[in-house]
């Protein structure tokens, strides 16, 4: 591979110029007529407002008492209910009597009451509190006072009312002083309008969170100390009716979040969550080479090395021919800091897109044909690992945004770990799976088994959720969007890094594909259940004593099995032994799989462990 001058460039920058055009040309002829459906992206703005406590405040690695909660009447579509669904948390149903009952028997850390017209026991209220358990009270409102008024002199604590608010709510910020509840929302606000009223008294309680309704802050959250236990008093309205990534967002912040903040601090590593947050940049269409259509690697390099973040260029395949030999080895040598994966194929305009789709902005593409360019595309990586010594991700970038859902499996097949894509769109050409876990896991699998990890544009600004639940923070970008010294990816990352609780790991799309999974422990030994919602899932053993994993992956395609050490082949679910300190690696396989070039073959796991990944 000799390296090529920018006259050398000159017709694949014609190629490019004339993909342009022809956008154009469709853009001005199509309209809006796009041939999917595009999802609104977020729009609301988000801020750090307030420095949070130290991250010590956090109990990591607690167990709970139980992994049962209770709650005191109420629908199966409460906040409660969808976040004890999320986190894994079993969920139990009942009267007062039954609920409080069992609460205190079994040692149930958290009950909910939902109803505010329930006659509640006092002597059996303040039984379970001095267990030390939580009880959370959501949606109050001013015609609940009464009902408050009564429980809290059968307390003998003194609970707040609840006010209409002067102003309509515009925002809600929660306390920074609070981590170990709000987590990685601490300190932060939201553009929320839910809020209707505030929580006005209530002598030692403390607040968690804060509606901004004109220039006034006025209570949403408070917690109040009871008898060894405490409750948690939350204004809202519940939850509108939705699947929970609907109202994982902004506009639910306040009808949704506290509830899900509270199942996940008071259930610890018993609720499903990554076992570490990551992120990436992704910057889209550069050529492996310096210059012209290349990208300033050198420069990314140093930011990269200086921030401490990792950046991942999505090439097309087409143009692996006009590497050049010095920035191939500059990847090759920097590989903690930058990394390489595929962008399509040719790239020549909506590459992978739905077929018969008469007319639209688009062109249409058969399903052969696009089955065709991905395997063009993974015999183009295979060669030029052969030539450089180099092999790209087995990440697909899919250029202009995510194909049909048919030709998922190819990606499977010819070895591909998962695809990222922007999510203001699903899969083409299929309608929209009903899965309860889809948008809440670092991948999503329901669309022929194939993972998908979504990612997010430089201007959206709600990558706390996906701290939040253990979703990669991937933001992807243009070369003119990266600035002058990368200074709008360093901005970001600092942000990243300053919401996040505890260290971000910044990796490659590989490293990430491999770590897409969330895990629990489990009551009695060192048993650890094991979500993977990718291709492969490398799993690490922190502890001081081995670890027992029980891996399930969902929605596996016809004919694909797990594989893992010393272990026959398991369909949907196999067990796995970690020892201290080490990896374990546990893979899907496809039924008609081949092998892609290994980018990290031989070289240990980017996190330190000594066995290889």
């Amino acid at each position: 591979m000799s390296r090529l001058s920018s006259i050398e460039i000159l017709p694949t920058a014609a190629r490019h110029r004339l993909w342009g055009f022809v956008e154009s040309v469709r853009s001005g002829l199509g309209g809006d007529g796009l041939g999917y459906t595009r999802r609104p992206p977020p729009t609301a703005h988000i801020a750090r407002v307030e420095a949070r406590s130290p991250n010590h405040l956090l109990r990591h690695g607690r167990m709970p008492s139980a992994t049962c909660a209770g709650v005191i009447g109420g629908p199966d579509s409460s906040a409660i209910a969808l976040a004890a669904a999320h986190f894994g948390v079993d969920l139990r149903f009942g009267t007062p009597d039954e609920m409080l009952r069992s609460a205190i028997g079994r040692g149930w850390p958290l009950l909910t009451v939902l109803p505010r017209n329930t006659a509640l026991e006092p002597a059996d209220v303040i039984r379970y509190l001095r267990t030390g358990g939580t009880i959370f009270i959501p949606n109050l409102g001013a015609e609940d006072n009464d009902w408050l008024r009564t429980l809290g002199a059968a307390l003998e604590i003194a609970l707040p009312r609840c006010r209409p608010l002067r102003k309509p709510a515009s925002r809600i910020t929660f306390s920074g002083q609070r981590p170990d509840i709000n987590a990685e929302f601490a300190g932060i606000s939201i553009d929320n309008t839910e809020g209707t009223c505030f929580l006005d008294g209530g002598a030692g309680s403390e607040t968690l969170a804060w509606l901004q309704a004109g220039g006034d802050a006025a209570r949403a959250v408070i917690e109040v100390p009871s008898h060894g236990g405490r409750l948690i008093l939350a204004v809202g309205p519940p939850p509108r009716p939705g699947n929970l990534y609907e109202l994982f967002q902004p506009e639910s912040a306040l009808s949704v979040l506290p509830a899900m903040m509270l199942m996940r601090a008071i259930f610890g590593d018993a609720a499903w969550h990554s076992p570490f947050a990551m992120a990436n940049f992704t910057i889209d269409d550069p050529m492996l080479r310096e210059g012209f259509l290349g990208f300033d690697y050198r420069g990314a390099i140093a930011a990269a090395q200086e921030q401490d973040i990792h950046l991942s260029v999505a090439t097309v395949p087409r143009e692996l021919a006009l590497a050049d030999r010095e920035t191939v080895a500059l990847l090759a040598d920097n590989r903690d800091w930058i990394s390489a994966c595929y962008h399509g194929n040719d790239h020549d305009g909506y590459e992978f897109f739905v077929s018969d789709n008469g007319h639209s902005r688009f062109g249409s593409r058969t399903l052969t044909s696009q089955r065709a360019a991905l395997r063009q595309a993974a015999d183009r990586g295979i060669a030029f690992a052969g030539r450089t010594g180099y092999a790209l991700d087995r990440v697909m970038v899919f250029p202009h945004g995510v194909g049909p859902a048919a030709i998922l499996p190819e990606l499977g097949n010819l070895g591909f770990l998962a695809t990222t894509n922007w999510l203001d769109r699903y899969p083409l050409a299929s309608p929209r799976p009903d899965s309860p876990d889809l948008g809440m896991r670092p991948a999503d699998m329901a669309w022929n088994g194939f993972p998908l990890i979504w990612r997010r544009p430089l201007d959206d600004e709600t990558f706390a959720f996906d701290l939040f639940i253990g979703r990669p923070v991937i933001y992807f970008m243009h070369r003119r969007q990266t600035g002058i010294n990368f200074e709008p990816l360093r901005d970001l990352a600092s942000q990243v890094n300053g919401v996040a609780v505890g260290k971000v790991q910044w990796l490659s799309l590989e490293n990430i594909a491999r770590h897409a999974y969330v895990q629990r422990r489990v009551m009695g030994g060192n048993r650890w259940e094991v979500l993977m919602t990718a291709n492969v899932a490398c799993l690490h053993n922190t502890d001081r004593d081995t670890r027992h994993y029980r891996v399930y992956r969902p929605h596996l395609a016809e004919g694909t099995l797990l594989a893992g050490p010393a272990i026959t082949h398991g369909c949907a679910e196999i067990c796995v032994e970690v020892p201290p300190g080490q990896t374990a690696v546990v893979k899907a396989l496809w039924p008609d799989e081949r092998e892609l070039p290994d980018p990290l073959a031989g070289r240990p796991c980017s996190l330190g462990d000594s066995a290889a990944c």
